[in-house]
């Protein structure tokens, strides 16, 4: 019989834990629970402990997500294995129906749409992520695109098959935040993927999430580190298969790389610290510091709407910065383009950015 493993990751989400853990017990008893607090300094660990051994728990020095889920599979025996994240949940049939699945065929990972909830555990109404999941073998696609290829939920909405996992955990433990993409992005070369059709799980929003609560600036040499370092493990896995790797092109897509190198050509352009508008149809998910107030770009604005606030932010700067999210909708556009380069001097015209400066 095939069996399954939920493998709970906890960091300081006390006020929260009992629900992922009661989701996962839920499960049924055939179901081995793990929960890996790593180095928690609020009440976690006496959480973990008031459940006895209806689950396994491992305490350990923090080391980040990815040394969690390391340490949570090397204690798990599950054919199936699904990592948790501690403020989401699971629903009770999901691990049954990722064991049948597995039985049938053994896919490299089964994913499943996740609820959206609310810092109170309301559910919001949508799901992430809202398009349909791919599913089958996607290692063309993978292979040729690199990292961030296809759509796939975040870590709870995922279950792996544990040949899979044995091939590529323990994972590099530099991955402190960022580990889920490491797996979701490997797996198609290793094996077939399957979807469930329904929502499988819950995911939370809210202020205090010890990852998307940071500002961006913050993030995002994290997102960079983790994409790298599955770059490396994606082209081993590659030339393993006889096929040829494309880091460059790999790094070229990568959303996170690709941002990074955006913000350094602006820096060297308007050095810091330069104030700027920039514009990026709140795609990147840069946030406005003091340096860098942000133009919102309403999907269906018009470009008068668009200049007024150009013009409202004048006194914070005479500099404009497009990102390439946002190049299509100002190419057509072309009276607003054209009213801007009268107005502005091009400074910069790459396929990152474009700088402008106020004539």
């Amino acid at each position: 019989m095939t069996t399954a493993t939920v493998v709970i990751v906890n960091y300081n989400y006390e006020r929260v834990l009992r629900s992922a853990v009661d989701s996962a017990l839920a499960s049924g008893d055939d179901v081995e629970v793990i929960v890996v607090d790593d180095g928690s300094t609020d009440g976690s660990a006496d959480i973990i402990r008031s459940y006895g051994d209806r689950l396994v728990g491992i305490a350990k020095p923090n080391g980040g997500q990815a040394s969690a889920f390391n340490a949570g599979f090397a204690a798990s025996s599950g054919d199936v294995v699904c990592f948790l994240d501690a403020d989401d949940r699971i629903l009770p049939e999901t691990m049954a129906e990722a064991r049948a699945r597995y039985e049938v065929e053994p896919y490299a990972k089964l994913h499943w749409p996740l609820a959206e909830m609310d810092a109170s555990g309301q559910l919001l109404g949508g799901v992430n992520p809202p398009v349909e999941l791919p599913a089958g073998d996607l290692s063309d696609l993978v292979a040729g695109r690199g990292p961030g290829a296809y759509p796939t939920p975040p870590s709870s909405g995922n279950a792996y098959g544990r040949p899979f996992l044995a091939r590529v955990l323990p994972m590099p433990e530099r991955m402190r935040v960022c580990a889920d993409g490491y797996l979701y992005d490997l797996a198609p070369l290793y094996g077939p993927i399957a979807r469930l059709d329904h929502p499988g799980g819950a995911i939370r929003f809210h202020d205090q999430s010890n990852f998307m609560a940071r500002r961006y600036d913050d993030r995002l040499p994290h997102s960079v580190r983790a994409h790298e370092l599955t770059i490396a493990k994606m082209a081993e896995r590659c030339r393993e298969l006889g096929r040829q790797p494309d880091e460059s092109t790999w790094r070229e897509r990568s959303w996170p790389i690709r941002s990074l190198r955006a913000l350094d050509e602006i820096d060297k352009a308007l050095p810091p610290p330069t104030r700027f508008v920039l514009i990026d149809g709140g795609r990147i998910g840069v946030e406005p510091t003091r340096v860098r107030p942000l133009v919102p770009l309403p999907e269906h604005a018009a470009d008068t709407d668009v200049l007024d606030d150009l013009e409202r932010n004048r006194p914070a700067s005479d500099h404009v910065v497009i990102a390439w999210p946002s190049f299509p909708w100002l190419d057509a556009r072309p009276s607003l383009r054209a009213t801007l380069e009268t107005t502005h001097r091009l400074l910069l015209d790459n396929d990152r950015v474009r700088v402008y400066t106020r004539r």
